[in-house]
């Protein structure tokens, strides 16, 4: 799968009625998977939610994951989902979704990175990278810890947290496998031209 962008699709940020839309307009810019995120939502909300995001994901011929739910991620047909640390546990989800599911975690530290590795993620999401308005109580990740993560396992790794135009380069230099962005893209007036441009200055950073 290429990570290079993950739009996080926010039920706050991105409402049901705009929500095929949105999806088909960051995908046209050149998001490579989503992760539907709907924290505020009911259950049966957030099944509605999930849905209509998977057809228009399935339309725009890219991956998604569900965030949290992983009952919903295999309701919904999602290709995984991701996880946090009061979610059910890597090693269950894995047997609910199935060997060929994408199941992330978040990592902050080695030890954090290498007991995710050893239950079964298949990706890593690593942050704050930068202050951000989504998490504001988290502090960024200091200097050397993405590459001290790196030293304690293998899997594919991507930074998360107060990503926009102006840092996609510095996180493409950051030996990042992919970056998630949330506020920046739907922010935007044009989220297709700020998910190009994310785009085009991470891989101009990577080179």
């Amino acid at each position: 799968m290429d990570l290079t962008l993950l739009a996080i699709v926010d039920a706050e940020f991105v409402p049901l009625g705009d929500l095929a839309g949105r999806v088909a307009e960051v995908a046209r810019g050149g998001a490579t998977w989503l992760q539907i995120r709907a924290k505020g939502l009911a259950t049966g909300d957030f099944i509605g939610y999930a849905r209509e995001a998977a057809g228009a994901a399935r339309g725009a011929g890219i991956p998604f994951l569900i965030n949290d739910r992983a009952d919903i991620a295999l309701l919904v047909g999602a290709d995984g989902v991701h996880l946090g640390k009061h979610d059910l546990p890597i090693a269950e989800a894995r047997e609910v979704l199935g060997a060929e599911a994408w199941i992330g975690a978040t990592a902050r530290d080695g030890e954090g990175a290498r007991l995710a590795e050893e239950a079964g993620a298949s990706y890593l999401g690593v942050g704050p990278l930068f202050p951000t308005s989504v998490k504001p109580s988290l502090v960024p990740l200091p200097e050397g810890r993405i590459a001290e993560i790196r030293r304690c396992c293998s899997l594919p790794l991507v930074g998360i947290g107060g990503i926009d135009q102006s840092r996609a380069e510095e996180v493409g230099r950051r030996s990042l496998d992919g970056m998630a962005v949330i506020s920046a893209l739907w922010a935007a007036a044009d989220p297709e031209g700020e998910a190009r441009e994310l785009v085009r200055r991470f891989r101009r950073g990577k080179v």
